[in-house]
């Protein structure tokens, strides 16, 4: 419900970007020969005109654009639930989004091992983890309506967990007492997949000045603040699990035979209970700067999942995206100067 209301004010701001005239100021600069001329009025203003936009709303004059891009997770947040026993017959339990409590993830953190045996088998390192992904993305503006279409496509990889409630056993202490034990199982999904995503792009604040030359608009220099939102999809190429018991009470005296709080159970490299479609809606804020040589942005965007990830469950992965660009003629721009600066060229 949060989510629709809020997709209603974007619309609202939408139609509000159709009126800029009202919250932006524009000036215009026809050049000292325009002012010196005493014929001025003659003087055919289409060849240039200097203008800048400022406050909110903006007109911008950002071309169509090509970017390199990556995004990394700032922040993710899941819900829902799954089981595997299906494929997996001893695990019995549901795997939850969320662990029972925050304390839970401090008696998950790595002790130090017993032993200095390197027993893990397919342990998956926590250092290397990195939900990461690269794309591509295609920028057109539609000025007249202070609008830009943006259309980007890439891949990515990232890592799902998931945690089943503690259960309670009991082991026989040193000296031949009973002692509880806590533990419980870990599932670990890497999910590989490309994206695609469509969103609609509004500037709601900030400075643009831009020359108009024989009705083509050059842009000069632009910073400013804007609003993204619209949809994607996932389509998932590659996934495996890995499922790891973890001893979460009395580490100091009791660790599994691999010297560790924790030994790998279940692993498949195929894991095909993953949805290979997936959908989701974007919503975010973001930050433009371009001249007329160099263009980039810095985007915080909020995706949240339409379908569960998992078949048959509701688990779905909802992020908070850090994604940055820069324009592909900025690269090759950049590149130029730096040949030149050193003499290469």
């Amino acid at each position: 419900m949060k989510l629709k209301l809020l997709y209603i004010c974007l619309i609202l701001l939408s139609a509000t970007s159709l009126y800029p005239q009202f919250l932006q100021r524009e000036y215009e600069y026809w050049g000292d020969d325009y002012f010196e001329n005493p014929n001025r009025d003659s003087i055919d203003k289409d060849i240039f005109v200097s203008k800048i936009s400022a406050g909110f709303f903006p007109k911008v004059a950002t071309p169509m654009l090509f970017y390199f891009i990556n995004e990394s997770n700032g922040w993710d947040y899941s819900k829902g639930s799954f089981f595997i026993n299906d494929i997996f017959a001893d695990n019995t339990n549901p795997f939850f989004a969320q662990p029972q409590n925050d304390k839970i993830l401090d008696n998950m953190k790595q002790k130090k091992p017993f032993s200095n045996d390197k027993k893990y088998g397919w342990f998956t390192n926590d250092k290397s983890r990195n939900n990461f992904g690269i794309g591509i993305k295609f920028d057109y503006p539609l000025h007249k309506i202070h609008t830009t279409i943006s259309a980007d496509v890439g891949i990515k990889t990232r890592y799902i967990t998931a945690y089943t409630p503690v259960s309670i056993g009991e082991f026989v202490g040193y000296k031949g007492e009973k002692k509880k034990i806590e533990q419980l199982s870990f599932a670990e999904i890497n999910d590989q997949h490309i994206y695609c995503d469509l969103n609609l792009k509004h500037p709601i604040y900030g400075f643009s000045k831009y020359n108009v030359s024989n009705n083509k608009i050059i842009p000069d220099l632009e910073l400013y603040y804007y609003v993204i939102y619209g949809a994607g999809l996932n389509y998932s190429y590659f996934d495996k699990i890995n499922v790891y018991e973890y001893i979460l009470s009395n580490q100091n005296i009791i660790r599994f035979t691999n010297g560790e709080i924790r030994s790998p159970s279940v692993f498949k490299q195929d894991f095909d209970r993953v949805h290979s479609l997936r959908y989701h809606y974007n919503i975010g804020i973001g930050w433009h700067f371009g001249t007329s040589n160099v263009a980039g942005n810095f985007e915080l965007i909020y995706r949240q999942s339409a379908n569960s990830i998992i078949e048959d469950s509701d688990y779905k992965h909802n992020i908070l995206l850090i994604r940055t660009g820069i324009d592909v003629v900025s690269v090759k721009n950049v590149a130029l100067f730096y040949l030149r600066l050193f003499g290469i060229l």
